[in-house]
């Protein structure tokens, strides 16, 4: 028997079918709606850095700050976000296009900070999964750090420590620090006891992070019964290798546990927040017993 030229119906529904997996796998593994929410947190971010920068160089240029009042989660788009922006932009540091795109941003940027600039923090909202779950994405929108558990999260950049800013610490009341036994002596910049824990580090230098902070995950199976696990998250204070060290967290994120009084599994085994401690040690500042 002579076979024609040509496929057969059934060689054809073979064909039809694999290439219709081919491309339902390629649409699962892109996620084509997850790289469009990415690409827009990464602008988000990007434009963020730049006025972040461009605050600062216009306050070192002009030895005036373009911050009238102290503000606090201003929102750039709005009319009192935009005359900081309007000044830093009559300043020659922004060009008016850049004004332009933070009116018809989609995702918001919010401003927080004090007159003097000493502390200044743009933050926002992430849309994307990676940028969600990034180590970075703990605070609020003032650049304190938040439990993301039971509120939303906020990614911050800012121009010192994260998590350090006022509001986020409380420097303890005459009485609560022994007089005899110093209770920020013993600190391990390896495996810090308590978490809000940042600091400088130049470990991870290479992928561009300078610190890192300790979060907390609570008393969970990671650790033994009784012992609280916690993390180092590396992030980058440079704008211009946040990025890149934001890239890398996951990889570079340090998984530990803590037992004993640092641990505290017994009154408090779920995540803890900064309430939760007593402040006061410094180089770094960070907590020195629970509450």
């Amino acid at each position: 028997m002579v076979r024609k030229n040509g496929f057969t119906l059934i060689e054809l529904l073979i064909v039809v079918v694999t290439l219709g997996l081919l491309i339902l796998v390629v649409i699962v593994t892109l996620d084509p709606i997850e790289q469009i929410r990415k690409s827009r947190d990464t602008s988000t971010l990007n434009t963020a850095s730049e006025l972040l920068e461009a605050i600062i160089r216009s306050a070192t240029s002009t030895n005036k700050t373009p911050l009238e009042t102290e503000a606090r989660g201003v929102s750039i788009s709005m009319p009192e976000g935009q005359e900081i922006v309007t000044s830093v932009v009559e300043g020659g540091e922004l060009k008016t296009a850049f004004q332009d795109r933070t009116k018809r941003m989609t995702n918001n940027l919010y401003l927080t900070g004090k007159v003097d600039l000493k502390a200044l923090y743009i933050c926002f909202v992430p849309e994307s999964k990676s940028y969600k779950e990034s180590n970075l994405t703990v605070y609020d929108m003032y650049g304190a750090i938040e439990d993301c558990s039971s509120s939303t999260c906020y990614l911050c950049l800012g121009n010192e420590y994260l998590a350090t800013r006022e509001g986020a610490q409380q420097t303890p009341s005459s009485g609560q620090v022994d007089s005899v036994v110093d209770p920020c002596s013993g600190y391990s910049s390896e495996y810090p006891q308590y978490p809000f824990t940042c600091e400088y580090s130049s470990k991870w230098s290479t992928y561009g992070c300078t610190n890192f902070c300790v979060s907390d995950y609570g008393c969970d199976s990671y650790c033994p019964v009784g012992q609280r696990h916690l993390s180092k998250n590396y992030y980058s204070t440079n704008p211009a290798q946040f990025l890149n060290c934001l890239y890398h967290s996951n990889d570079i994120q340090e998984h530990y546990c803590v037992y004993g009084e640092a641990a505290n599994c017994s009154k408090k085994p779920t995540r803890s927040s900064t309430s939760d401690f007593n402040w006061g040690c410094t180089n770094p500042r960070r907590p020195y017993s629970w509450n």
